[in-house]
């Protein structure tokens, strides 16, 4: 699973058209953040997951949560808002629920400051 603001893992791994739709459904890490953190609903990951996103042989089973250029939008709504604390919670409960699920677990940050 991969968190990132450039959603250059997402590009990669996704088609164009692919990583676009999923954006406009509301499927992404954004949308996923914004319900839990700034709005306060609660959200089943699961929904966001997107599996066999990998083209190699060896590592078919791949899964991801799609990101979008909007997280770095939703850093500074946080940030604004001084929802540090919601936001660590939120994405502790989701790690805590998807490590009965998956093996590995990667969230793939650039390098900054950032919340």
């Amino acid at each position: 699973m991969h968190f990132w603001s450039q959603a250059s893992v997402s590009s990669m791994l996704l088609t164009a058209a692919n990583l676009h739709r999923l954006q406009a459904e509301g499927l992404t890490i954004v949308d996923l953040l914004v319900s839990s953190v700034l709005n306060n609903v609660a959200v089943e990951w699961p929904r966001f997951v997107v599996g066999g996103v990998s083209d190699v042989d060896e590592a078919r089973t791949v899964y991801l949560i799609p990101s979008d250029m909007q997280l770095t939008l939703f850093e500074r709504e946080v940030s604004k808002e001084t929802l540090h604390a919601r936001l660590r919670s939120s994405i502790s409960t989701m790690l805590g629920n998807v490590r009965g699920v998956f093996d590995v677990i990667f969230i793939d940050c650039p390098p900054g400051l950032s919340i």
